[in-house]
């Protein structure tokens, strides 16, 4: 019996197992039969698909370098070439696909085409682009690249180049300028990737003005024209390179400017861009001039109306105050990065003279900031004492965002930067984000944060609480099952705990993108 019953139960699986894959068979059937094959799509909305396959959006806060799009870029184009002939055209049909021109050296390091680029990728773009405005994205090392450029100069609108050699970028450059053609650059972001440290005193940079491959007043008249400026160890003469009315953007990375002088230079030159809406100076080096002292050096007036963000990340003292000092308009929503330069001045015997947070304090307190940034690098101990701290916040009665990476919340430290109870001049802080936080007063820690409850909208927290001595009772990361993590999601609104190995984007290295 019990053998009938076993046969019995196979064979009914099996016509079970046969009925089921009919029936999936018949449903997928009548939903591609609902559902209209991609085929019947217009060529105009499968290239609006393909444009958010191609250029997929950047995520700000998760920046991609310029290499990686590229890359990402051009095998994406592949891919889809690749699928069937309607695609092809489709793709093939549409000049602005092909309107990033590349010029990469096969050998760039930290580019991997693989199946997609190829060094003819230049000129098959320039043939596929049609008619549409161009964009250059060069990644070179050498001089011997962008003959192929120069019949399309009149169609390229911004030029983005990252290279190892300051020749390698005036030679590129000096297509453009020296092609005696009306050119219609309106975005320039120049790169230079050396191990030379911009920090260097003296600056051991060659300016990019004294260059020999074109004349001086063919890069003054591109820089008046553009309305975007990127630099990045690429040095101009601020002296005689003029500021227009069309810029809207400048950043400034790590560059060794010289003298105090040269800094004020430049800043005098921004007087003339009254339409500037952002301007960013990062890791940005000057050195007081010898015969005047820093705190008596004549400051110039700038007022920039129309500026609605300004951002100082790794600035020494004396170019912050030079720069807060000098930008008198206060329309902007001012962001400090600040970092143990921030309460140095460079000497020019590699060493630097400290300053009293007295005076950072002072200097804050003629200014509105908005965000503050506040970094510890492992292993340099902390450079801000709780006072310290708690001086600073007391200076920015507007702030509105704070960010510490790598602290340390002791006892003292957090009943220091705890809000009082009394009307004072405490920010009012909305949003806290505290990365690789190490807690040592749980109970002190959620005291600070409860004197924020009446402004604070948003917290992240990553980090870890230490009891006992300092060099003990390490309890591991925070994962989520501690008390101190249930009582922040009860009580602060819109409370996230982020992973302790997370290193923010805000707090790494600047990203050389494609713009």
């Amino acid at each position: 019996m019990a053998m009938r019953i076993d046969s019995a139960l196979e064979t009914f699986h099996t016509k079970l197992e046969l009925r089921v894959t009919e029936s999936r068979s018949v449903l997928a059937r009548t939903r591609n039969q609902l559902l209209p094959p991609i085929s019947c799509l217009s060529n105009e909305i499968l290239s609006e698909i393909f444009t958010y396959v191609v250029f997929n959006p950047v995520d700000p806060s998760n920046p991609v370098s310029m290499k990686k799009s590229l890359v990402d870029i051009y095998q994406s184009l592949h891919s889809l070439l690749g699928v069937c002939s309607t695609w092809r055209d489709v793709v093939l049909a549409r000049g602005s696909f092909w309107s990033i021109i590349p010029i990469v050296e096969p050998r760039s390091p930290g580019v991997s085409f693989h199946n997609g680029y190829k060094p003819r990728s230049t000129g098959i773009s320039l043939g596929r682009s049609g008619s549409t405005n161009l964009h250059l994205a060069g990644i070179i090392s050498a001089y011997n690249y962008g003959a192929e450029l120069i019949e399309h100069i009149p169609r390229f609108g911004s030029i983005n180049i990252i290279s190892s050699s300051t020749s390698a970028i005036s030679h590129l450059l000096s297509l453009f300028l020296g092609s005696g053609i009306p050119l219609k650059v309106s975005s320039l972001s120049l790169c230079l990737e050396s191990n030379v440290p911009p920090s260097q005193i003296p600056p051991q940079r060659t300016s990019l003005s004294s260059c020999q491959r074109f004349q001086q007043k063919d890069l003054e008249d591109l820089v008046e024209s553009l309305s975007v400026i990127r630099l990045s160890d690429v040095l101009f003469d601020w002296d005689r390179v003029k500021l227009s009315h069309r810029l809207v953007e400048l950043e400034l990375r790590n560059l060794n400017l010289g003298s105090d002088s040269n800094f004020i230079s430049l800043l005098i030159s921004l007087s003339s861009a009254t339409e500037l809406l952002t301007l960013k100076l990062i890791g940005v080096t000057t050195y007081p001039d010898p015969v005047t002292p820093q705190l008596t050096t004549t400051k110039p007036i700038i007022s920039l109306p129309k500026l609605q963000t300004m951002v100082a990340r790794n600035l020494q003292f004396n170019a912050l105050d030079l720069l807060l000092s000098s930008i008198t308009s206060r329309s902007h929503q001012l962001t400090l990065h600040l970092t143990r330069r921030s309460v140095e001045i460079p000497l020019d015997n590699l060493q630097t003279e400290e300053v009293t947070t007295q005076h950072l304090v002072d200097l804050f307190r003629q200014v509105t900031v908005n965000t503050l940034l506040l970094e510890n690098f492992e292993g340099e101990g902390y450079w801000l004492s709780a006072a310290d701290i708690c001086e600073l916040l007391w200076a920015m009665p507007n702030l509105e965002t704070l960010r510490m990476h790598i602290w340390k919340f002791t006892t003292e430290f957090c009943e220091m930067i705890q809000r009082p109870n009394i009307p004072s001049e405490c920010p009012q802080i909305k949003n806290m984000y505290l990365s690789q936080a190490r807690i040592r007063d749980d109970k002190a820690f959620m005291n600070m944060v409860a004197s924020y409850f009446k402004s604070l909208e948003r917290m992240e927290l990553a980090g870890s609480v230490i009891k006992g001595s300092q060099s003990a009772g390490f309890s591991g990361y925070l994962q989520g099952q501690e008390p101190i993590v249930a009582w922040l999601l009860e009580n602060v609104p819109n409370f996230v705990l982020k992973t302790n190995q997370e290193v923010p984007p805000e707090f790494r290295a600047p990203v050389w993108q494609l713009w």
